[in-house]
């Protein structure tokens, strides 16, 4: 084979290209490894092996995270959560994102490693997906880096990872972003399923508010990229074309939202039974941004702080965290000066504003305004994170004031933008490590079970603690100005204690517990036994046994003299000491009345209820459609107390029940909820709710096999429709593959003869 001169210098031109091809490879790699290592810097405890336990993870996310992997090791979906609250629906919790992908690591990882892991990705992902989008509209990859490096160093992000699905959703924003410019700018199937599987990917994350605040920052951003294009030019849309574009991006947004509706309906269905709808702007004000903490984006330890045991500011240290470095507020500030003219600069620094704005709470005046006037923000309280917004903002202003002083200044050239970079990351990574204290991963492994878990496993009911606030004050609220022992045998020492919600590790069931999002029937109930049991009245014991509570757990500095309380024993606790109670009436799961009372609304149901003459084992209150139609006034005939059960799973209960010669009720203690089915003798029979937030069903005279069982159609409706929709999905990638098909077919021959062309054979 030989070459002739005119071919030597193509091939070799060829080659040089090729080469240059492979180095712009290696080059497209750096932002990849500059964004690992910074992760790893904020991180850097969980890279050595260390485990989040602070907070909210401890106490929430790890044990219902455990009860999820319980379950998926056996190749089932937990819907039901029978630990906290006398039940709670776990399909369908808007925090538990049981089908978002992550999720699968549960299967071979530890819930420890599980959410180390997870923490680690989703931080990388935040700065990976926002260098994606800064891309497109910086000049210069160090811009779009610094502005990554903000975003997922930012307080906001570092200062919640007690939270993961806060850490999870935050990823998909700038990611959102990127695909409604592809959109916008080139429309194309592929674009149409990326921007859907993103949204999609931002509910499933599973934090409501975030994905919320998401979905918002890009409806509002695809209206400003659709209504500066258009225009008098001929190639631009005009208003017909502008509508149009509206109902493309639209059409594409609702197949998102639906391919989520295995999670999403259930979710909805739970919010709409849960407190969230009776929240008032008072209530929804929890944590707000004090104006005076501004001052930490200059000073973050202003106020002190929870590693220094010296937080003194309002509220909790984590939720008005605003930080993001000192160098951006000064590109901040640039980019707002010198480049106001620009859509985007202006369009990001109204939206920094409005997040600030809205973070102030009912003080500010905005929040109050669209706490009404905005579907969907009456459901979520803690304005403060608003500053999500804000925060993001801040990200993108930084990368183009970075540009900006790139292109407008001789002195600015890359070995400035580099030291920039640094400049931007040393003060990220040192204030941010100190969010997260972490611990030994043999202190957040199961240990010996403890006293308190071997007096509830010898109860036939379940554990209740009236007074669990001031053991949560201690541990979680103090905790704002101090996160506690850090010592691994203590952490260790405190998951064996009662606390909620850590007995779900062991499998014992809690009639108290902490639910953000708690069904408020139930929620009554406990209100109404916590009011008894601190006022001494004389139905504290008939509302417990109501319950199904067994044992009461007590600090041993809270006295009672109910003759109804036994002293079992004390256990030491980190920092407390408590004693356990035994409940003078025997629990039962389940029981039959003879005798029921028709009442209607939650007022006169509390009335009754908190009546020292009310007895739940001698009649039961029966509420709804068909109650009046199974009215009892007897008893001519002794009803046995208590019935055993047959075989109790989380999401069925079987037994054998005697009524006798006369028709009876029976109550069964697990919270009612759509979902829940009765059978009798194999016929089904739609439960009542009974005594304010239980299950009950009538029971004809003689014996029968009674069944309750919680099989939800709100979750086979959503898996249908996310079915659909994925077909949908599937459908949409039919033209995409044929057009690659299509091009690969042309493009071979093309691409082997420029290869020959300049080789002599």
């Amino acid at each position: 084979m030989s070459t002739s001169p005119t071919n030597k210098d193509a091939f070799r031109s060829g080659e040089e290209s090729r080469r240059a091809g492979g180095f712009a490879r290696y080059r497209a790699a750096i932002p990849v490894l500059v964004l690992l290592a910074f992760t790893a810097a904020l991180l850097w405890p969980l890279c050595r092996g260390r485990a989040l336990y602070w907070g909210d993870i401890l106490f929430y996310f790890e044990p219902m995270a455990a009860f999820a992997q319980s379950h998926l090791e056996h190749g089932r979906l937990p819907l039901w959560n029978p630990y906290v609250l006398c039940g709670q629906p776990f399909l369908g919790n808007p925090q538990m994102g049981l089908f978002y992908p992550s999720t699968v690591l549960l299967e071979f990882f530890p819930v420890w490693l599980y959410l180390s892991l997870n923490t680690l990705l989703h931080v990388f992902l935040s700065g990976a997906f926002c260098f994606l989008y800064l891309r497109r509209w910086s000049v210069h990859r160090a811009s779009a880096l610094a502005g990554a490096m903000v975003y997922m160093g930012s307080s906001y992000l570092m200062a919640r990872l007690q939270f993961p699905p806060m850490i999870q959703t935050a990823p998909f924003l700038p990611l959102l972003l990127y695909w409604l410019d592809l959109n916008i700018d080139r429309p194309r199937p592929e674009f149409r399923l990326g921007l859907a599987l993103t949204i999609a990917l931002s509910i499933l994350a599973a934090h409501a508010q975030l994905a919320y605040m998401t979905l918002a920052c890009g409806i509002a951003y695809a209206l400003m990229r659709l209504w500066s294009q258009r225009g008098p030019r001929r190639d631009r849309p005009g208003l017909w074309g502008f509508t149009l574009q509206v109902f493309a991006l639209g059409w594409v947004g609702i197949l998102g939202v639906a391919l989520t509706a295995i999670q999403s309906l259930p979710a909805l269905q739970l919010m709409k039974a849960s407190t969230r709808e009776a929240l008032t702007p008072a209530l929804a004000n929890r944590f707000v941004l004090q104006p005076q903490q501004l001052l930490t984006l200059l000073e973050p330890h202003f106020f002190g702080h929870p590693a220094t045991a010296d937080y003194w500011g309002g509220g909790n240290a984590w939720e008005p965290a605003i930080f993001v470095g000192w160098l951006p507020l000064l590109l901040i500030g640039y980019a707002v000066v010198r480049c106001s003219q620009e859509r985007l600069v202006r369009f990001w620094a109204i939206l920094a504003l409005l997040g600030i704005w809205l973070a102030l709470g009912i003080m500010g005046g905005l929040y109050w305004i669209a706490f009404y006037a905005v579907p969907g923000i009456s459901n979520f309280h803690d304005p403060a994170r608003f500053l999500f917004v804000a925060t993001f903002a801040f990200a993108v202003l930084s990368s183009v004031g970075i540009d900006a002083l790139r292109e407008r200044t001789k002195w600015c050239n890359r070995r400035m933008c580099y030291g920039a970079l640094i400049c931007i990351g040393l003060p990220l990574a040192w204030f941010g490590q100190e969010w997260n204290p972490t611990t030994t991963a043999a202190a957040v492994r199961g240990g010996e079970r403890h006293e308190p878990y071997t007096i509830g496993q010898a109860a036939r009911g379940r554990i209740y603690l009236p007074e669990h606030s001031l053991y949560w004050r201690r541990f979680v609220t103090d905790g704002y100005s101090d996160y506690g022992p850090s010592d691994p045998r203590a952490i260790q020492s405190l998951r064996q204690t009662s606390l909620p919600n850590l007995p779900m590790g062991q499998g014992i069931a809690m009639a108290a517990g902490y639910e953000p999002v708690p069904i408020s029937a139930l929620t009554g109930i406990d209100g109404l036994a916590r009011s008894a049991f601190r006022r001494g009245e004389p139905n504290m014991n008939n509302l417990l046994s109501l319950m199904d509570v067994g044992i009461v757990a007590l600090p041993t500095f809270q006295h009672t003299f109910d003759p109804g309380l036994l002293l079992l024993s004390s256990q030491e606790v980190p920092g407390r000491r408590a004693w356990y109670a035994e409940v003078g009436v025997p629990p039962a799961k389940v029981w039959l009345v003879r005798r029921t009372l028709h009442v209607e609304g939650r007022m006169r149901v509390s009335a009754v209820m908190s009546s020292p003459g009310f007895d739940p084992r001698q009649e039961a209150i029966i509420t709804g459609s068909g109650a009046a139609a199974v009215a009892l006034s007897g008893p001519n005939e002794v009803v046995p107390t208590s019935i055993p059960l047959l075989d109790l799973s989380e999401i069925e209960a079987r037994m054998r029940v005697d009524a006798g010669s006369q028709p009876a009720y029976l109550v069964y203690a697990s919270t009612a909820y759509p979902g829940w089915t009765g059978w009798i003798d194999g016929k089904s029979v739609s439960p009542l709710r009974t005594d304010g937030a239980f299950l009950g069903l009538p029971i004809p005279p003689g014996r029968h096999d009674v069944t309750f069982e919680y099989r939800p159609a709100i979750c086979r409706l959503g898996a249908f429709m996310s079915l659909v929709a994925a077909g949908l999905c599937a459908a949409m990638m039919v033209p995409i593959g044929l057009t690659r098909l299509r091009i690969g077919r042309t493009r071979g021959p093309v691409v082997q003869r420029e290869l020959t062309e300049g080789v002599e054979i």
